[in-house]
């Protein structure tokens, strides 16, 4: 009767602080909260200098080079005196270019890339504070501005892929399911007489975890 319980408290007892330690590690504790902040806004600064970047004749593999530097650079100047909190890169520095879906990172032994005018670039790069991640992605058009705006399959494929998004953020709540999820990004990319990549995943994120267990297939 003793030994059986003894082992129940001390299951009960490792339960709660297991309960505690995850609640600790949520948006509940403002701690946390803060260091999402800070991840977010290196990665959004550093998005932009990246995007300053891809202009006509740049190599791809410099822009990443540089990103994947100044990811390093940043996160090193935040919580310089608590030697516990780890920092750094969460997700490499990529520019994948048209018909690249995602995550083209090249190494300094593969072959360079160079941009080009009317080039579709996807820029996607992440950074961590004690393992809470923020990534960031955004798509361009090299060299299109305000006079020069982008037109034809070029401008259906970003408009479907950004409302495609808006909507999904939209459906992403308590008591929805993933079907939804999906079903809606069909609809709005068949307007634009486009196709979702098959086999795209969207991932849940938590503390030191980048693919979660919760996941939106397309």
């Amino acid at each position: 009767m003793s030994s059986s319980r003894s082992a129940s408290i001390s299951s009960s007892s490792g339960d709660s602080t297991s309960s505690q330690t995850a609640q600790d590690e949520t948006i509940a504790n403002d701690l946390v909260v803060t260091k999402y902040k800070m991840a977010s806004e290196i990665t959004q600064r550093i998005l932009r200098e990246v995007i300053d970047r891809c202009l006509s004749g740049a190599s791809i593999r410099e822009i990443c080079i540089f990103g994947d530097k100044r990811l390093d650079e940043e996160t090193s100047r935040v919580f310089k005196k608590d030697k516990e909190v780890k920092k750094g890169i969460a997700f490499p520095t990529c520019l994948s270019v048209n018909n690249y879906v995602c995550h083209f990172s090249p190494l300094i032994s593969d072959p360079d890339m160079i941009l080009k005018d009317n080039d579709v670039v996807k820029i996607d790069l992440g950074c961590h504070i004690d393992g809470y991640v923020a990534v960031v992605a955004h798509t361009i058009v090299v060299g299109a501005t305000r006079e020069k705006k982008v037109t034809g399959r070029r401008a259906d494929c970003i408009l479907a892929a950004y409302y495609a998004a808006e909507a999904a953020l939209r459906l992403i709540k308590p008591a929805e399911n993933n079907i939804a999820v999906t079903q809606m990004i069909d609809r709005i990319a068949n307007v634009y007489h486009c196709k979702p990549i098959e086999g795209m995943i969207s991932y849940q994120m938590s503390r030191g975890i980048i693919d979660g267990e919760k996941k939106i297939y397309l």
